[in-house]
């Protein structure tokens, strides 16, 4: 077994050694010997990691090859693994299940980790949305593992919306799952948005409340500005400046209900159609 181990040492902080003379190792293997990538001290991390936790209770050549697996995310692999074992596992979830979900974000990055950990905390602990365990993994995958774009942005998105949604004082409160299914949507949604979707969305939202707006009832102002939003990045900014027209008496002088229509025609619209050649 300490040959074994020795030998995963070597071959994995010098993965040419684990290649015949004059064979070109993979391409994974020669990023693993570049100068930024700690790939021996992520393995013993790991392999520590692994030895004490009693969630685990692995035998030693499972323990090995799990620390091996590991470190393959290279440097910051282990702290990514055990800040995520770590939270599942006092959670609930079980050592398969919660090994499987943090070897994902062992060879991913920190910024896509920070996102899922923060994400499911709003969505499963009590003082937030309380979900239970399969629900708040599905909702914080949406915004970690499913989003290809700004990982800071989209959770702070994903906050600002589960404020929202989650508070009668400070928007239009959902029932928890509703909510926690709603800031995660729109959240990912925000992909192809500079700054974010989640202050666009409040300012629609914000907007058709008021007196400058239509002044529409909570209800009809979440439905709408959700709709506005999903739209595009344009979508808010041509919302409100096509109302203001429409409703304005040097514009079209439309009623509420008529400007508020007018506006959705404008803003909300499907993408321009290809030519085809």
């Amino acid at each position: 077994m300490h040959a074994f181990l020795i030998f995963a040492l070597v071959a994995t902080s010098f993965p040419t050694l684990a290649f015949a003379a004059g064979e070109t190792p993979p391409a994974d293997a020669a990023a693993k010997a570049t100068d930024d990538c700690l790939t021996t001290r992520e393995f013993i991390t790991a392999m520590e990691f692994i030895r004490s936790n009693e969630d685990f209770r692995l035998r030693e050549p499972e323990a090995t090859d799990l620390a091996l697996k590991i470190s393959d995310g290279c440097t910051g692999s282990a702290s990514r693994f055990i800040r995520v074992a770590k939270l599942l596992l006092k959670s609930g979830l079980n050592r398969r299940d919660a090994t499987e979900w943090s070897l994902k974000f062992a060879l991913d990055q920190d910024a896509r980790t920070e996102a899922f950990l923060s994400a499911f905390k709003r969505a499963y602990l009590e003082e937030f949305l309380d979900l239970d365990i399969a629900t708040a993994l599905k909702i914080a995958s949406t915004v970690s593992l499913e989003f290809a774009g700004d990982l800071k942005r989209v959770r702070e998105d994903f906050e600002k919306l589960v404020d929202f949604c989650s508070s009668s004082k400070k928007g239009f409160p959902l029932p928890n799952v509703k909510c926690g299914e709603f800031a995660a949507n729109l959240a990912k949604k925000g992909m192809p948005w500079e700054g974010g979707i989640a202050n666009p969305f409040l300012r629609v939202y914000e907007f058709l409340l008021t007196e400058e707006g239509p002044a529409l009832t909570t209800a009809d102002a979440f439905r709408t500005a959700d709709a506005v939003v999903t739209s595009g990045p344009k979508a808010p900014e041509n919302f409100i400046q096509a109302f203001k027209y429409a409703s304005g008496t040097n514009g079209l002088a439309l009623s509420q209900k008529a400007a508020v229509a007018f506006a959705q025609k404008l803003a909300i619209r499907p993408p321009p159609k290809t030519l085809k050649r």
